[in-house]
């Protein structure tokens, strides 16, 4: 999104909010439903976008588990 609003030279907030909920499926907006009903009356478009960087990005942890659950050692052991 924020290669697309630079190219379009969109800077004002309220704008990039709106464009962002738009675009959003039903999950998206079901996460950040309290925000879309009740936005702050300012940084509309930062509290979205930090909502859906926090609900949607895998923390470190989760990142480790997938990795060591998706590993195949196989015959091998670890050194």
């Amino acid at each position: 999104m924020e290669a697309q609003f630079l190219t379009a030279n969109i800077t004002v907030d309220v704008t990039k909010y709106n464009y962002v909920i738009q675009c959003l499926d039903d999950t998206s907006l079901t996460e950040v439903s309290d925000i879309v009903l009740n936005p702050s009356a300012t940084d509309k478009y930062a509290a979205l976008k930090n909502r859906l960087v926090n609900s949607f990005a895998d923390s470190a942890e989760r990142k480790l588990r997938k990795l060591l659950n998706e590993v195949d050692l196989g015959d091998r052991r670890p050194s």
